[in-house]
């Protein structure tokens, strides 16, 4: 369970490893990290996500919606998002472009149109190319989110979603 505080893992499996300690949950949420709702609901809901996994679309389309509408929306849980980037290389262009969005307001607008226009894995629908007219498509300031996209400046950021996932 998270909240403010600390990530509990005291109902994970227990190691013998007396190395491992619980995360903070600043090193879990930080300025980067989108978040949806009151950023001091007293229990946050992390999602690591691949725009390009099924299962993760499903849950975009089908329970996130009622997570938001019963819980979000009455400020007692937020929901934030980081990139688990497993499925192929055009998932972490997708997790980069969800970035750039996100530089301008709009992650969940971006996530949202990427998860309901969903293709097969690894079909090339999350090529940067289709990535820059979708952002194009829902309003976003072409020039900067292209400019963005085409830097790679948030591939640390994605990388590191990816190794935190695995850590936990």
């Amino acid at each position: 369970m998270l909240n403010n505080n600390t990530f509990d893992t005291s109902i994970e499996n227990k190691s013998t490893d007396s190395s491992i300690s619980p995360l903070s949950f600043s090193s879990l949420i930080t300025k980067d990290t989108p978040l949806k709702g009151d950023p001091l609901a007293p229990i946050t809901l992390i999602e690591f996500g691949d725009f390009q996994c099924p299962n993760c679309g499903r849950f975009a389309r089908e329970t996130g919606p009622q997570i938001e509408a019963s819980y979000v929306e009455s400020g007692q849980v937020s929901m934030a998002f980081k990139h688990f980037t497993v499925v192929g290389p055009d998932s972490k262009i997708a997790a980069m472009a969800s970035q750039c969005a996100n530089e301008q307001g709009m992650f969940w607008e971006f996530h949202d149109t990427l998860y309901n226009n969903q293709g097969h894995e690894n079909s090339g629908w999350a090529k940067k190319d289709n990535l820059k007219k979708i952002a194009s498509d829902i309003g976003l300031d072409k020039q900067s989110f292209d400019s963005c996209l085409d830097s790679n400046k948030y591939q640390s950021l994605v990388d590191n979603d990816l190794n935190l996932a695995k850590q936990i």
